[in-house]
């Protein structure tokens, strides 16, 4: 049986790895590619864990986080795991296929027969790319303005047959239910998510940009709709065994140590192809045994783990969001989640997971909104002095501001957020389920 102390020295390695203590990478695109994708159905918290792993130790910046998605470097959709993830967009069509097309896959089964007749979803797909095209339905109303379109991707020449560039149609999640709806589409809407998730790991469309936000609230939008090639300016293309390899090489690199269950329960892939790229990686790789599960990782992170980087883990203290993915990035999470304490993450047995404090590569307590910022709550009393310390990090948990759009402390404007409000808690529990 493995010790505290092994599964924390785990723990530690993986906060390196995850880049929360040490170098940061530069923006949050390189984290993102680095990460190769980060859970993001809490869209707020994505944001937020985005922010804390780029740019600035100890400044994090949500705002660099959404100029990202502006400027097309960042795209969120579902590319694994039926869920939504974010990614850096140029990864996202080698992506799709290794998972999340397996699905449409399925479909073609006898024996899984999709639930939406094949000539309504190719009329639907026609219909929505016509709609989002210069000149359609929804590109007229929901185009970038003119104001960004320099800044934002758009349709290449080659595409175009013009030297002059078009700015790219995009649309909300709403309006473009609303629009399958008035076309017949939707008699009920039970079907939406099936289209907008069909549509999407298809290729065809893909979150991006983010809309203007109200001066009233400090949340920041959904992302808006595109069309993926049109959005995505020069995507990478890899055959499925170089894309395998490159995904358990980026999944170790900013995840490992970790076990070859663990990226097969994260990548969706079959553990033959798991093991596979293993074996074509191990000359860079060094390993781990812990309970008769062998974990893996660089040898350059190895090195890191026994440097002077190390008692900077010892000595972090971590807020993050719920869904973030030192949490949830693994099959279990016992390395950094004491058993006993596992079930208090989700309470509610929903899918719905609580805001954590690591402090040096163990959970400590979670946290909930207050009124002058993140609330610990503990599972054991801390001491003055760490108490102070999580205090400090609880402060520095970043936000974007209504006013200046830069990061804040939560408590400068948890009093305009709905989310404390049974309303807005029902509204969050939507826009996490979508």
């Amino acid at each position: 049986m493995s010790t505290a102390a092994q599964r924390r020295q785990i723990s530690k390695l993986r906060i390196l790895a995850h880049g929360l203590v040490g170098p940061t990478w530069q923006d949050p695109s390189d984290a993102a590619r680095a990460m190769m994708c980060l859970q993001g159905q809490d869209w707020q918290g994505v944001l937020v864990s985005l922010a804390l792993r780029s740019g600035q130790r100890g400044a994090p910046n949500v705002r660099a986080v959404i100029d990202s998605f502006d400027a097309g470097a960042l795209v969120r959709t579902w590319p694994q795991r039926g869920t939504l993830h974010v990614l850096a967009a140029e990864d996202l069509f080698w992506y799709l296929p290794l998972s999340a097309q397996a699905l449409l896959r399925r479909e073609k089964s006898p024996r899984t027969p999709p639930p939406v007749a094949p000539h309504i979803l190719d009329t639907l797909r026609e219909m929505t790319i016509v709609a989002l095209l210069p000149g359609g339905e929804l590109f007229s109303a929901h185009s970038t303005s003119a104001a960004k379109v320099s800044e934002s991707p758009v349709l290449s020449n080659a595409q175009t047959g013009s030297d002059s560039a078009l700015p790219v149609g995009r649309v909300s999640r709403d309006a473009l239910i609303a629009f399958w709806h008035e076309h017949g589409f939707l008699t009920d809407r039970q079907f939406a998510r099936y289209f907008l998730y069909h549509l999407s790991i298809e290729g065809v469309l893909v979150q991006g940009p983010i809309p203007e936000r109200s001066p009233r609230s400090a949340r920041v939008g959904q992302p808006d709709f595109v069309l993926a090639h049109e959005w995505i300016r020069n995507p990478t293309m890899l055959s499925r065994d170089d894309a395998v390899a490159e995904l358990v090489w980026r999944f170790l690199h900013s995840h490992g140590p970790a076990s070859r269950r663990d990226l097969a329960r994260w990548s969706n892939l079959p553990l033959r192809d798991v093991d596979a790229a293993l074996e074509g990686h191990r000359a860079e790789l060094t390993r781990v045994a812990i309970d008769g599960e062998e974990f893996w990782f660089p040898e350059t992170l190895a090195e890191r783990g026994a440097g002077s980087q190390a008692s900077s883990v010892g000595r972090s203290v971590l807020v993050l969001p719920g869904f973030d993915e030192l949490i949830l990035g693994y099959a279990s999470r016992w390395m950094t989640v004491p058993s006993e304490m596992d079930a208090a993450l989700a309470p509610g047995k929903n899918g719905i997971f609580r805001g954590s404090i690591v402090v040096g590569g163990t959970l400590v307590g979670l946290w909930k909104r207050g009124r002058n910022g993140p609330v610990p709550e503990y599972f054991v009393e801390p001491s003055a002095a760490l108490a102070k310390r999580v205090e400090a990090a609880c402060a520095r948990y970043p936000i974007l501001s209504s006013d200046d759009l830069g990061p804040l402390s939560l408590g400068d404007v948890v009093e305009r957020d709905r989310a404390t409000s049974a309303a807005g808690l029902m509204t969050r529990v939507r826009s996490l389920n979508p």
